[in-house]
C-alpha cells in the first residue's frame, strides 16, 4: 500500500496576524511584586506631595519651594503609574493608544523638568511653563484614564480610579462657582482631591496587583 504524504500548509499573512493577536492577548510579563512596589512608590510620593504642599509659605514669598517639590513628587508618581500601565497593557496594544502613551509620558516628563527649573530659577516665564505643562499633563492623563476604562484590562477600582483622579474639574469647578473663590477653598479641594484619588490608586496597586492582570 502506498502512503500519501500531504505537505504541511505554508504560513500565510493571516496565520501570522492571528499569531500576533494571540501573543498580544497573553498576560503581561510584569510580576505582581513590581506592581506592588510601583503602587507603594505612588502612595509614598503622593503622601510627600500632600505634606509639602500643605506647608505654610514663607513670609513675603511668591512661590513655595516646598510646594514646588511636592508638585514634582506628584508628577513623578504619575510617571510611575504610567510605567505600570504600559507594562500591564492597561490601554491595550493599538497604535493610537501607544502613541497617546508616548505623548503623555513626554508631557509628564516635561512637567517634572519645568517644575525643577521653576524651583531653581523662579520667574514669570518658568512659572508659566510649569503651570502649562502641569495642566497639559493632567489633560493627557485624563485621556489615558478613558483608555483604561475602555480597554477593561484593569478591573474594579484599579480600572476606575485613573479616570476618576484626573476628572478633578468635575469637582473643583462647581466649588469655584458656588464659592466664587479661585484660590482658597477651590485650591484646597483641588489638592485634596488629587492627593486622595492618586494615593488610592497606589494603595490599590500595592494591595490588589492582580486587578491589573499582573502575573503572580
Amino acid at each position: 500500500m502506498n502512503t500519501i504524504t500531504t505537505p504541511a500548509p505554508a504560513r500565510t499573512d493571516a496565520t501570522i496576524g492571528t499569531a500576533h493577536t494571540v501573543a498580544a492577548a497573553l498576560p503581561t510579563s510584569l510580576p505582581a511584586t513590581f506592581v506592588r512596589l510601583g503602587g507603594g512608590a505612588i502612595a509614598a510620593l503622593v503622601a510627600a506631595f500632600a505634606v509639602l504642599i500643605a506647608l505654610p509659605w514663607p513670609a513675603g514669598a511668591t512661590v513655595s519651594v516646598a510646594g514646588e517639590i511636592g508638585a514634582i513628587a506628584f508628577q513623578v508618581s504619575t510617571l510611575v503609574l504610567l510605567f505600570v500601565m504600559w507594562r500591564t497593557r492597561a490601554v491595550g496594544d493599538s497604535v493610537g493608544w501607544r502613541c497617546l502613551g508616548v505623548v503623555v509620558t513626554v508631557l509628564v516628563t516635561i512637567a517634572v523638568v519645568t517644575m525643577i527649573v521653576q524651583t531653581v530659577l523662579p520667574n514669570e516665564i518658568t512659572l508659566f511653563a510649569a503651570n502649562l505643562s502641569w495642566y497639559l499633563a493632567m489633560a493627557g492623563m485624563f485621556l489615558v484614564g478613558v483608555g483604561v476604562v475602555a480597554r477593561g484590562q484593569w478591573r474594579g477600582l484599579a480600572g476606575f480610579l485613573p479616570l476618576a483622579a484626573h476628572s478633578w474639574p468635575l469637582v473643583v469647578l462647581p466649588v469655584m462657582l458656588l464659592t466664587g473663590d479661585t484660590e482658597g477653598q477651590s485650591w484646597m479641594v483641588y489638592v485634596a482631591y488629587l492627593a486622595v484619588t492618586q494615593a488610592l490608586i497606589g494603595l490599590v496597586l500595592a494591595i490588589r496587583p492582580q486587578l491589573t492582570g499582573a502575573r503572580r
